[in-house]
């Protein structure tokens, strides 16, 4: 049976010496980058590529009388340098509220190392691991926590040691390591007293095989050995605690075209060390009708082995007079009849500038779509400039 550390609450000493401990590190493999390039030459002074998005927004929400304003910022910066078969990205965010001065948080989103051989690549940093072909919600794509606070967006960053290998016929290897383990949450959302407990063995790991354009499909087979991202409660002598329970997760993911038309299965079945095993799987399609509209449709499964929600997700997107174009996003709750409508216009100010309008209606019924932290009914507009 897996040992585990004091409560994640009580650890915050340890926390930051590991963060200290994961920086120094990460310090350490800039200042190998530094040496590989001057053994090879590259003139550093020409200084590396910066780039980054702005980001501004203003919502109203409407289930609040009178309505409720709610106002943020946020700052990417993306740095890029490449000396020889060795680059380096990384991707610093401040982000804040407006019209609150000690609202704004400074965050290194990404950081990476990279070596690129003929037949093989090696990252090792802070970033994002993307597995699955599903729209939205991915069953295989489990080495990065979901966002919690925007579960259809991006995943959290995790420290990994990625390396992928190449074969004959588009054929991909990856193995992925993880050194440190990160939740998506460290806390019982309805009942926060009750402490929780991290693995103490840290180590994760997963390994991919996939083929891109083989018959005309894309497919891959993985394995991933680790912990589930959100904490399991249970009673024990001491009393109610969380933890987040060992699992052994096996899935697969599908893609071709008939035609036009776009079809995707996705699938991962999880065996925890305690506890049920579970299965989560989506199947869904795309087709771009002649005048441009795109439409998508899927059906999803998900299962946490003592619950289960069915959902259906719906979407279009068409461009508007060439340089706009419009969005609608539904997904519906099969369990429960709840759903969520979000219509979006994109309109652009300028080459890099768009101006955002949209909306967002949520009918929920019997705690459905529990998943989306969202208020029930918003407007917002938003400002986006990449730069």
């Amino acid at each position: 049976m897996t040992a585990y550390s004091v409560p994640a609450t009580w650890k915050g000493e340890d926390r930051m010496k590991t963060s200290t401990m994961r920086y120094r590190l990460f310090l350490g493999l800039i200042g190998l980058l530094l040496l590989l390039g001057s053994v090879s030459g590259s003139v550093w002074a020409s200084g590396p590529s910066i780039g980054g998005q702005w980001e501004a927004k203003l919502s109203g929400v409407l289930d609040d009388d009178p309505v409720k304003l709610v106002g943020t910022s946020s700052l990417s910066i993306d740095l890029q340098h490449q000396t020889g078969p060795v680059a380096f990205d990384a991707t610093l965010k401040i982000a804040g509220s407006m019209g609150d001065k000690d609202a704004f948080e400074f965050d290194m989103d990404t950081a990476c190392l990279n070596y690129m051989a003929r037949d093989y690549d090696i990252r090792f940093g802070k970033q994002r691991v993307s597995w699955g072909t599903a729209m939205g919600l991915n069953p295989t794509d489990v080495i990065n926590p979901q966002d919690i606070n925007d579960p259809l967006g991006d995943k959290l960053p995790v420290w990994a040691l990625v390396g992928q290998y190449y074969l004959e016929n588009n054929v991909e290897l990856t193995g992925v390591y993880l050194p440190f383990f990160r939740p998506a949450i460290d806390a019982i959302p309805t009942k926060p007293q009750i402490p929780v407990y991290y693995p103490e063995e840290d180590g994760e790991w997963a390994v991919k095989i996939g083929a891109l354009g083989m018959a005309g499909m894309d497919f891959s087979l993985m394995y991933f050995s680790g912990y589930e991202r959100m904490p399991t409660v249970r009673m024990t002598a001491r009393g109610m605690e969380g933890y987040y329970r060992e699992v052994d997760t096996i899935g697969a993911d599908f893609a071709t075209s008939l035609g036009d038309v776009g079809l995707w299965l996705e699938a991962a079945h999880t065996t925890p060390k305690e506890g049920d095993a579970y299965t989560n799987w989506a199947i869904g399609s795309d087709y771009r009708l002649p005048n441009g509209l795109l439409v998508a449709g899927q059906y999803y499964h998900q299962e946490t082995g003592k619950t289960q929600h069915d959902y259906l997700m719906f979407g279009l997107e068409k461009e508007l007079a060439v340089i706009h174009r419009g969005k609608l996003g539904a997904v519906y709750d099969t369990d429960s009849g709840s759903f969520m409508v979000n219509p979006e216009v994109a309109l652009s100010l300028a080459d890099a500038t768009e101006l955002v309008l949209g909306g967002r209606y949520l009918d929920r019924k019997q705690g459905g779509l529990g998943m989306l932290p969202y208020s029930d009914k918003e407007i917002y507009a938003q400002v986006v400039t990449s730069f």
